[in-house]
């Protein structure tokens, strides 16, 4: 009975191994020791519960260090939103939840204490194993992510391409083993990520060995024992009928990998409006936008966005692209980053930004001789011309470095809906300055063969446009058979 009791209280002591009730496929997310992780699910069913848990777990099992890496682990990135998110994650979560507690909180393997930075935000939980485990958040810098030894890497919600670039080089190049995870509600709906969770016939998949599942609620009526959860499929459909449509259902039910409505450039498609043909023509002309930002640091940074327009102004390539994230710039620093770009290139037309900083940068620019003109900074006249430009395929984004990824992760992602103070959107600013006064002629370029796909259903060959949603091609196959029904005469 002594046992037993003593037992208990290590269960309740320990509850990110024994405090929660799993699923199999937390169960499986848990054990899993791929290189790569992602799981992408519907909301409030337990996918960051079984991270944190795993991080906890993998930061304190001293056993399981030799399977795992080559040598004794150190440090462990923890990747939030924000560090508001963070920071009540830590409290609600972690320290509510899933940290060791009671006598284990001292433990010489299981004990911790955390870290706050000087704003009071939750920076690093220090354990007594040896590793720590450090938070970051997508509002920082590629360079903020840099380590010499990240062992492991948890992201809470969708990374942005470009920060996971950063990171995985660090796992790659460091001496040990690094393992990266990503559980998340996919409502970025960046393309890379579509292609590594949910890629379509005839697409090349990113990461094909890593562990990868897509959760639906109907995935968790049961937990692994068999018992019965709080999810039933009553519930579960009064969830369905209070979304507000059925791409809502898809993601927030399902899983699936959806783009959020509202964006600010809905006609942008990364299979339609991206290029690796980034050779420009001598008879092309250019052109050129630059966001100045608010000089960098915590603000915005600033962005500079150089595009080449054919003679007939029929088509258009978005051939340069730079957003200083990590780069403090004052406007001597934003003017010689400019030029440097520029490299010599005859601009028809340079815009700027003329509103905060912007207006210290055009005096200098036009103090050493740049002929630079003020931006029309109309929102509904430039997100119009760039949505038009994208939906006939008129203008290509080309895919030269990780900086066009940045481009096409913020017209991928950006949101109407979003604070402007924190929007992500500086080079979709700097790109419209960019296009909005060239002449463009709208006239429809050929689409490109991948827009297009063939489905056979019952025997029947269709050709459906890709830009489509799943559930347009169900009502599609829905109708076309209540055709066929009426005609038979049922």
């Amino acid at each position: 009975m002594k046992l037993l009791e003593l037992k208990r209280q290590q269960q309740e002591m320990l509850p990110h191994l024994y405090g929660l009730e799993k699923y199999q496929w937390q169960i499986d997310f848990f054990e899993s020791t791929n290189r790569y992780n992602f799981l992408t699910a519907a909301n409030q069913i337990g996918k960051s519960s079984i991270q944190i848990c795993k991080a906890i777990h993998w930061a304190t099992c001293r056993e399981l260090w030799p399977k795992l890496w080559s040598k004794t682990p150190t440090m462990f990135f923890y990747c939030y939103a924000d560090a508001n998110q963070a920071t009540i994650e830590f409290h609600e979560k972690w320290v509510k939840e899933f940290l060791p507690r009671g006598a284990m909180k001292d433990h010489h393997e299981y004990g911790w204490r955390c870290e706050y930075d000087n704003r009071k935000k939750i920076h690093a939980i220090h354990f007594n194993s040896g590793v720590s485990i450090y938070f970051k958040t997508y509002e920082m810098s590629p360079h903020a992510l840099q380590a010499s030894s990240v062992f492991a890497v948890f992201a809470d919600e969708e990374m942005p391409k470009h920060l996971f670039d950063e990171v995985n080089v660090r796992l790659i190049a460091a001496s040990n083993k690094g393992y990266f995870h990503m559980v998340f509600t996919a409502t970025r709906g960046q393309e890379f990520w579509r292609l590594t969770v949910e890629p379509k016939n005839g697409e090349k998949e990113n990461f094909p060995g890593a562990f990868k599942r897509q959760i639906s609620m109907y995935d968790c009526l049961n937990y692994a024992n068999g018992m019965p959860s709080k999810w039933t499929v009553e519930y579960i459909q009064e969830i369905e009928r209070s979304c507000s449509d059925p791409i809502e259902v898809q993601r927030r039910v399902y899983g699936k990998f959806v783009r959020v409505d509202g964006l600010l450039v809905n006609g942008f498609r990364r299979d339609k409006n991206t290029t690796t043909d980034c050779k420009i023509p001598d008879d092309w002309k250019w052109y050129s936008g630059t966001d100045a930002g608010t000089g960098g640091g915590r603000g915005h940074p600033a962005a500079f966005v150089f595009v080449a327009v054919s003679p007939d102004y029929k088509h258009g390539k978005v051939v340069e692209v730079w957003r200083g994230d990590d780069v403090v710039t004052s406007s001597a620093d934003m003017l010689a980053k400019y030029q440097t770009m520029r490299n010599g290139r005859r601009c028809i037309q340079e815009t700027y930004d003329f509103g905060g900083i912007g207006k210290d940068y055009g005096i200098l620019a036009e103090r050493a001789g740049e002929g630079f003109v003020r931006a029309k900074k109309d929102r509904t006249l430039g997100f119009g011309i760039l949505n038009d430009l994208f939906r006939l395929g008129i203008l290509d984004i080309c895919l030269i470095d990780s900086e066009s990824e940045k481009l096409c992760t913020e017209l991928s992602s950006a949101s109407s809906g979003a604070d402007k103070t924190h929007a992500k959107d500086d080079l979709i600013d700097a790109l419209r300055y960019a296009i909005v006064d060239i002449p463009w002629v709208m006239v429809e370029r050929p689409k490109k063969q991948q827009d297009k796909e063939i489905v056979t259903y019952s025997g029947r060959q269709r050709i459906y446009d890709d830009r489509r949603t799943g559930i347009d091609l169900l009502i599609d196959e829905f109708e076309e058979w209540n055709n066929d029904c009426e005609f038979l005469g049922y």
